[in-house]
Parts: C-alpha cells; structure tokens; sequence
C-alpha cells in the first residue's frame, strides 16, 4: 500500500495529552501507518523511529489540544486511506502549516 501522510513540523516533539492508542510492540513507520488505516477513525500517526513506538490518535490536532512534550514523535496525519500495492511504501508529504 502507498499511504500519503502529511507531516506537521508544529507537532514535533509532541504526543497529544488524552485520547492516545499506543501499539503494543515496536513497529516500522509502514506497519503504523497500516495500523492506522485498519483501525477507520484513525486522522494521525505519532511515530518515534528511534524507539519504533506508534501511537494512534482518531482526530486532528488543532490548536485547543492539550498536547505533551514527548521527545522524537512525528506527527503525520492522514491524507488516503491507502493504495492496495505488492509493496507496502509511505509518501510524507510536507505540511507547511499547522493543523
């Protein structure tokens, strides 16, 4: 699958306070983005590559959100809900405003 994010440089560094679904074990960005598609209210992904912890989150951050420093998370919201390929890849795509 082909998962287009976009990527918020605001959000970096930050896990939102509540409403938060931690996936249980390490995983790569492409299986946290996978997860994320499965799971269908899922808006974002907060991933740490050095750790390789994936949280969910079922909405947009917005300016409101109580949000908590978290060293090392990126924050990437959802753009498609995924095309099927033989080969799972992840397209980032810049975001230049907060959301």
């Amino acid at each position: 699958m082909t998962f287009e994010y976009s990527e918020s440089k605001t959000l970096q560094n930050k896990i939102p306070a509540f409403g938060t679904i931690f996936v249980d074990s390490t995983v790569s960005l492409t299986t946290c983005a996978s997860i994320c598609v499965q799971r269908k209210p899922c808006q974002m992904v907060f991933y740490n590559a050095e750790t390789r912890r994936c949280i969910l989150y079922d909405f947009l951050v917005w300016t409101g959100t109580l949000m908590e420093v978290s060293f090392g998370y990126r924050a990437l919201r959802l753009l498609n809900e995924g095309i099927l390929h033989s080969m799972i890849n992840i397209l980032i795509l810049p975001y230049a405003l907060s959301f």
